[in-house]
C-alpha cells in the first residue's frame, strides 16, 4: 500500500502534473490524498490543531481506500 499526502498548499492542477509524471514508477497501487479545490478553509486563523485534525481525515480517507481493495491508483479529496 502506497499513499502520497497533500497539503492545502498544493492545488489539483500540481497534484494531477506530479501524477502524470511519476505515477507509473511504484508497481503498487497508489492513492493520492489532496485538498478538495471546491472546499474553502475555515474563515479566520487556522487552529493550532489543524496538521492532526488533517491527520485524522487523511487516515480515514487511506482507510476507506484499503477497505474498499486498495487495487487501483487514484486522487481521493478530502
Amino acid at each position: 500500500m502506497r499513499a502520497i499526502i497533500f497539503g492545502r498548499g498544493f492545488d489539483l492542477k500540481d497534484v494531477e502534473a506530479l501524477r502524470e509524471k511519476v505515477g507509473g514508477i511504484s508497481l503498487d497501487p497508489v492513492v493520492w490524498i489532496a485538498g478538495d479545490p471546491s472546499r474553502s478553509l475555515p474563515p479566520g486563523a487556522v487552529p493550532p490543531n489543524y496538521p492532526q485534525l488533517v491527520a485524522g481525515v487523511a487516515r480515514n480517507l487511506l482507510g476507506g481506500w484499503v477497505e474498499a481493495g486498495a487495487d487501483r491508483d487514484e486522487v481521493v479529496l478530502y
